[in-house]
């Protein structure tokens, strides 16, 4: 199959595989009654559905994830045609980490350039390919049934009998596209999103037309700096992000290593060019080195996974983020020429590579350009290896909070930059210093009452109306935590019904305010729960009292809670008893 993964996806748990689709596209009619384009990106709306333009049928490759791993939402991308064949650059700029988190992926062929070139690759297995089964000249312009073509088949994707995902479902779906397909996708947001309501979310990557802001799913948009030139800023709406991403070009060094192994191997390129010669033949580039060595990919995974969290309900994704701009709209540099601004991720803010503007013909300034440091700059940069390692974990780390990637990309980020000697020098005036740690201890994971274990007095119940009420504090839980990793921990209590002698009330008009009276960092108290004489169970199921998250410090956290009973008025006079059990899981 043509567009394969230059890589095993079976390392990651998936397999790949090619599906064709075929149904009836309809074409969409402007206020005048001609017919929207493929290539229109504007127009008045509403559209009007046109009567069935004609049969297509097209091919769809499919990433899936096994069972386990996936993680309920599909990421569908409209192909980019700008090269005459399909390009998926969104996947192949962010795969490793749409990958790793478990997103299921679907790259449609919905465009006439796109579908011909597969026929005309491999006609045996492409040949009966086609969108566009009808030519009626200006009447019926290029690509004019992509927009129904791409809703019908990701709608099929998600719901029919036939779907790949029939048997484990998807939960959300996520339309993206980069650079023209960019347009097309924020275009389709735009204009046919409203009524197909196909879509959970949308991000798009470059290339994006302004966004409507009175529609309620949430898209977020991305730009590079190799095609950000300054001027006014993007308005965005209450569902809408841009985020501008510091040092990225319209398609970075890594993706360029992607596609050329694709070109080539397919040879969907005259004369079995790559995507590099592609670039260098339209461009003439004044550097060859094209594209700058900053992981735009990882951005747009963390866009991804804060629309698929933001459609499921969850936080909205991270504000909107802008480069520095001078008086004159042009974007701010710092004393050391980096860009002020935007998105901050270790390659850009931390670098080891240059990244740099380009010339020549359009593509060229699109990529941009990388350029390598010497070890003395290096060095003089960052003062030694160490002071490189920490830089790199400053940026991420900021990164990371502010939601501009995620976790695993942050992880293998800082463990390559401590995997490598950038920023040490090998010159005859300095020595290198080697030091061998060995593994940390096991160490343990230990709570126990604080103090003694002596009887919670919540004294004399005072009548306050319908009720009784009466107060107290438990007894504080220390926690101590020694292990590696410093894994996550929790710790949480139920009470028993309260008795005295035969007669008894229930344990769930007993709440609890919990707090923390010593604590490090990354340890939270429990939530408050309130008696279940104003409505609910109290504590009589279990609830937590406070937990430890991962990466927490490896010492003792002291948790306690203030108690509350409140009793009906009903309860028979006598001094009642109850047992708080408490519970700790790791």
């Amino acid at each position: 199959m043509i567009s394969a993964a230059p890589f095993d996806v079976g390392e990651y748990g998936y397999v790949e595989r090619e599906f064709f689709a075929s149904g009836e596209a309809h074409r969409y009619l402007k206020a005048d009654g001609s017919v929207f384009g493929g290539g229109e990106r504007q127009s008045a709306v509403p559209l009007v559905q046109g009567e069935i333009a004609g049969d297509y049928t097209t091919r769809v490759v499919v990433r899936q994830p096994s069972a386990d791993i996936f993680n309920g939402t599909l990421v569908v991308e409209w192909t980019n045609v700008t090269t005459g064949q399909d390009g998926e650059f969104v996947f192949g700029e962010s795969h490793d980490t749409l990958l790793t988190e478990g997103y299921a992926v679907a790259v449609v062929s919905a465009q006439k350039i796109g579908v011909d070139n597969l026929a005309a690759t491999l006609p045996a297995r492409y040949g009966d390919l086609e969108v566009e089964p009808e030519d009626c000249g200006a009447a019926c312009p290029r690509d004019a049934m992509s927009w129904d073509i791409i809703a019908q088949v990701s709608k099929a994707l998600r719901s029919a009998p036939s779907s790949p995902f029939a048997a484990r479902g998807v939960e959300k779906m996520i339309l993206t596209g980069q650079s023209q397909s960019a347009a097309t996708t924020s275009a389709y947001y735009n204009l046919f999103h409203p009524s197909h309501q196909v879509f959970d979310g949308f991000v798009f990557w470059d290339g994006a037309v302004p966004l409507r802001t009175d529609i309620s799913t949430p898209a977020v948009s991305l730009s590079s700096w190799t095609l950000n030139s300054g001027g006014p800023l993007a308005v965005t709406g209450n569902y809408t992000r841009r985020w501008e991403i510091n040092g990225s070009a319209h398609g970075s060094a890594f993706v360029h290593e992607y596609m050329d192994a694709v070109f080539v191997r397919d040879g969907t390129q005259p004369n079995g060019q790559s995507f590099t010669d592609w670039h260098l033949g339209i461009g003439n580039c004044a550097s060859r080195q094209v594209g700058t060595k900053v992981h735009v990919g990882q951005v747009i995974g963390a866009a991804i996974a804060a629309v698929d969290t933001w459609a499921r309900g969850g936080q909205p994704a991270p504000a909107s983020t802008f480069f520095q701009r001078n008086a004159d709209g042009t974007l701010a540099l710092d004393d050391r020429g980096f860009m002020i601004g935007g998105v901050q991720i270790a390659d850009a803010a931390a670098p080891a590579w240059r990244y740099e503007h380009n010339t020549g013909g359009w593509t060229c300034p699109a990529a941009g350009a990388w350029a390598e440091y010497s070890a003395a700059e290096l060095h003089e940069m960052y003062g030694s290896h160490a002071g490189y390692v920490a830089a790199v974990t400053e940026v991420t780390e900021a990164a990371l909070a502010a939601g501009y990637i995620l976790e695993s990309d942050a992880e293998k980020t800082i463990a390559e930059a401590e995997e490598s000697n950038v920023g040490a020098t090998d010159s005859d005036d300095s020595q290198e210093i080697e030091v061998t740690v060995p593994g940390a201890s096991a160490g343990e994971f230990v709570w126990s009452i604080d103090g003694s274990n002596s009887l919670v007095r919540l004294g004399d119940a005072v009548e306050s109306g319908d009720h009784y009420e009466a107060t107290g504090e438990m007894n504080p839980v220390r926690v101590t935590d020694t292990r590696a990793g410093s894994p996550q921990w929790s710790i949480s209590a139920s009470v028993s019904d309260f008795a005295a002698g035969s007669d008894s009330f229930s344990g769930k008009f007993l709440g609890w305010s919990p707090k923390l009276l010593e604590s490090g960092t990354r340890v939270q108290s429990g939530a408050v729960v309130g008696s279940g004489f104003d409505g609910g169970a109290g504590l009589s199921v279990s609830s937590t009292l406070g937990f430890g998250q991962v990466g927490h410090d490896r010492a003792s956290a002291v948790l306690g809670a203030d108690l509350e009973l409140k009793i009906p008025i009903e309860v028979g006079e006598g001094t009642y008893s109850a047992t708080l059990t408490l519970t700790a899981l790791s």
